[in-house]
């Protein structure tokens, strides 16, 4: 499997030369003329594969058998594969446009006016192309013993920041390591052997940022106890770590699993606790906070706070019973009661997915399928309904 995946990246990267260059963009709509400002501070690039004139996906295939990368030009309101080649039905590897679809996983993301193609589970790599999809390399390729643990990726203009799980095959035990990766040479050098339940969530002032589980309490129940009861003693730290592995000696702050849920934005630290019924937002860079206190958010079951988004973020909720889910919109302070669904269990309500912020707009998918629309981030926030979106044009193999 290894040798068949190398071989069809092999032969991405030979026809890197056929990549399509986006369309030119009229300004009407979207005001993007001007350049992306290229930060090289330390940040989480995961999921923002944006370019200049548009939004870069991973569009799955009718029958699932692939994927093809797309360029959303935010003027024409058109996507289509970065390929180039006259002709191509960008159903297979001769499209430089072509991924495997499952069991492989990809993510995309741009860094330095460079696009980058990471791929989980077996095959785990990393390539590099222009933001037209020519000049693909491969940064690098983990080990067969090896696997990317998932897309949450930290960057700055030197290295690539990510978590690895590797395999003792001998004695069939796994560990987890913090690895960086030379943007240049797609050298590799491991920084940090990590816990078990370690993960890293987001960037401050030039450091990362980790979540553990703290040292002196265990998730495993005792004789006397159930898995429950063990999993209400959990409490879970939020911890610095150094460019070169080396963790603070105490915690930036804790708080009890059972009780509530964190999620990063550049700098902003999202807690929701579904006990106390709140919502605090706190700037870690400037140390201010906001709490938003809701009987709506009281005693809820399972509860999360989904993907972030300039300044908001989507709440999800169920009753102790599952008989009702809600979910919520988060912004300037207010919180809304959402006519979409972001995550639940019927899979013809919609979704309301951000998958690429384009400044005044979003690029979003409202189902769970591939409904791909524009919205104006303030009618997003406001949950304008589906009259107010922008339809997206697919232009793909088997559309």
């Amino acid at each position: 499997m290894k040798k068949q995946a190398a071989a069809i990246l092999l032969a991405l990267t030979l026809l890197a030369g056929c990549a399509r260059s986006p369309a030119q963009s009229s300004p009407d709509l979207f005001d993007l003329s001007e350049p992306e400002e290229q930060s090289t501070a330390l940040r989480m690039v995961a999921g923002a594969a944006k370019g200049t004139q548009g939004a870069y996906i991973l569009h799955n295939s009718p029958d699932g058998n692939f994927r093809s990368i797309l360029f959303v030009d935010a003027a024409t309101h058109i996507a289509e594969p970065v390929c180039s080649r006259e002709g191509c039905a960008h159903n297979d590897e001769s499209c430089s446009a072509w991924l495997p679809g499952y069991p492989q996983s990809q993510f995309l993301f741009t860094l330095g006016g460079r696009l980058y193609i990471g791929q989980t589970r077996e095959e785990s790599c990393v390539w590099e192309a222009g933001e037209n999809g020519e000049e693909r390399r491969l940064l690098f390729q983990l080990s067969e013993n090896q696997t990317l643990l998932d897309a949450e990726m930290a960057a700055d203009d030197q290295y690539l920041y990510f978590q690895v799980v590797e395999e003792n095959m001998e004695l069939g035990e796994y560990r987890r390591f913090l690895y960086r990766c030379d943007l240049q040479t797609g050298s590799l050098k491991r920084l940090r052997t990590m816990k078990e339940n370690e993960d890293l969530i987001g960037t401050l002032n030039g450091q990362l940022l980790i979540t553990q589980f703290a040292d002196d309490i265990t998730a495993s129940p005792s004789d006397n106890e159930t898995w429950l009861e063990a999993w209400r003693r959990v409490v879970v730290e939020l911890y610095t770590v150094s460019t070169e592995g080396a963790r603070s000696a105490e915690p930036l702050c804790s708080w009890r699993e059972s009780e509530q849920r964190v999620a990063m934005s550049g700098s902003l630290f999202y807690q929701f606790n579904g006990v106390q019924g709140t919502l605090t937002v706190t700037d870690l860079a400037t140390g201010e906070e906001q709490t938003v206190q809701d009987e709506r958010l009281r005693d809820v079951y399972d509860f999360w706070i989904e993907a972030p988004a300039a300044g908001g973020a989507v709440l999800t909720m169920a009753s102790r019973d599952q008989s009702q889910h809600w979910w919520y919109l988060y912004h300037d302070g207010e919180l809304r009661e959402s006519r979409y669904e972001y995550r639940g269990l019927d899979r013809d309500v919609q979704q309301n997915l951000i998958l690429a912020d384009l400044g005044d707009w979003y690029l979003v998918n409202r189902s769970r399928g591939q409904d791909y629309v524009l919205v104006r981030s303030q009618d997003y926030w406001a949950d304008a309904g589906p009259e107010q979106d922008v339809p997206v044009t697919i232009v793909a193999a088997g559309e």
